[in-house]
């Protein structure tokens, strides 16, 4: 992928799920660190709906999570917005901000009550460009009409844009946020052909992933390729293998000094997962309008020993070279490695059954960054605590109301 690629700098949220205010900042490796239950997936989560709501529909994205009531803190008012806000970087060193706002309505169960787009230009000095709706009407639109609304209660100003507004690189950022939590067992049998062009969340069609990737991308099959042979002592090649209409994956190894290829239903469960984690970080390497802008990965270090996860950190920070990656983890191997630094980490408690996310706080950066302790000593010794500002401090109180 050429060029500096687009990342993610900021997010926002306020009364989603188990989050009733968080404001972190994101780097080109994220790790989301705490125990089982603080909430690490609900942040994931909102990051995964805002690029679920663009590139389908809202009232889809809203649908697949339950309902706007499932959706929203339930220490909160009823009537307080649910917020999502993310500020990023742009090719040509461009930025943007992202917002909308979703009120619960007693006619049709929820709106959009506000929606910001905005796009800056520091280093050309060109104009800010951007929009700004109310209940679905311009704010500040000079030449729409009066009284006409852009959309309806529920529907997105954004996916409308078009490359004149200058919007449109916003919206390829959002959109083509992926998250994923692997299911090995998914993966074992045939899957029906597919273009291949993205890994699905589970991994399923992993297979024809690999296809599309051997002939399309294969910079990023020799990386996949190598990372696994360096998880999986043995391995030779995995690849996918085309079967009437079905994609198969197919692994060689090395048994007795002899090659020999086994099916998916023949390796480990950790061998399937540690295929799919690498294919969702290398599928777009090489660009392309299919690559995702951020990958985020449930713990992808599952059922891998402490030198096959060295060689997944790796690999984590080879291919946030060229996208984003977000990860979440409760386990301290993967963060046992020096270079492992504080500044990478998101902190994740749950108090009072309010998650509160935030980076390390000081004294815990401070040993990091001494190298007195990894940061997989800390989270061993039960030290990892988020660095707390007094506005999330105040809303995880609201939250017990």
């Amino acid at each position: 992928m050429a060029g500096t690629p687009p990342t993610i700098t900021r997010v926002v949220i306020e009364n989603y799920k188990s989050i009733a205010h968080c404001d972190v900042e994101l780097g080109a490796l994220t790790f989301l660190v705490g125990r089982n239950d603080a909430g690490k997936s609900n942040l994931l989560d909102a990051l995964r709906f805002v690029s679920d709501a663009l590139h389908g529909s809202l009232d889809t994205a809203i649908r697949d999570r339950g309902n706007f009531q499932d959706l929203h803190f339930r220490g909160a008012d009823p009537n307080a917005p649910i917020v999502l806000r993310l500020e990023m970087v742009l090719p040509d060193e461009r930025t943007g901000e992202y917002s909308v706002s979703l009120t619960q309505d007693a006619n049709i169960g929820y709106k959009v009550a506000e929606e910001c787009c905005t796009i800056h230009y520091p280093a050309t000095g060109h104009q800010t460009t951007g929009f700004r709706l109310r209940n679905g009407f311009h704010i500040d639109h000079p030449n729409w009409p009066e009284g006409v609304p852009a959309v309806q209660p529920q529907q997105l100003y954004l996916p409308l844009s078009t490359d004149m507004s200058g919007r449109t690189p916003v919206y390829n950022v959002l959109s083509t946020i992926v998250a994923y939590d692997p299911i090995p067992a998914h993966m074992r049998g045939p899957e029906r052909h597919d273009q291949g062009d993205r890994l699905l969340p589970d991994g399923r069609n992993c297979a024809s992933v690999l296809l599309h990737l051997a002939t399309k991308q294969p910079n990023a099959i020799k990386r996949i390729r190598e990372y696994l042979q360096a998880i999986i002592p043995g391995l030779q090649q995995v690849r996918g293998v085309a079967l009437g209409g079905y994609d198969v994956l197919e692994f060689i190894q090395q048994v007795a000094g002899r090659e020999q290829t086994f099916p998916p239903n023949s390796v480990s469960a950790g061998t399937l997962h540690a295929l799919a984690v690498l294919t969702a970080i290398f599928q777009g390497v090489e660009g392309g309008p299919q690559a995702p802008s951020l990958v985020a990965i449930e713990e992808p270090e599952v059922a891998l020993n402490a030198l096959a996860t060295s060689a997944l950190l790796d690999a984590l920070r080879d291919a946030s070279e060229n996208v984003q990656v977000l990860v979440t983890t409760h386990s301290p191997d993967i963060l046992d490695d020096k270079d492992v630094d504080g500044g990478s980490i998101l902190a994740v408690v749950k108090r009072n059954g309010t998650t509160i996310v935030g980076p390390l706080d000081a004294a815990d950066r401070s040993v990091v960054q001494d190298r007195l302790y990894t940061v997989g000593d800390l989270m061993r010794q039960g030290a990892l605590e988020p660095e707390v500002v007094e506005e999330t401090l105040t809303a995880s109180v609201a939250g017990v109301r």
